[in-house]
């Protein structure tokens, strides 16, 4: 593989995980402050383990 792809390759990586470890961190903080929109909040209340 071209070592110009890798580069390239590695650097999109590398923001995608910087992106997604931001999107994380915000709702974590979201859900901190009681803003959170938990999937759970309204649907089933059962823990996930036991669903099915």
């Amino acid at each position: 593989m071209d070592q110009e792809l890798i580069a390239s390759s590695m650097r999109e990586l590398a923001r995608v995980t910087s992106d997604a470890e931001r999107f994380v961190r915000a709702m974590v903080a979201l859900d901190a402050r009681g803003e959170g929109c938990s999937r759970r909040d309204e649907g089933d209340k059962r823990p996930r383990g036991e669903r099915r």
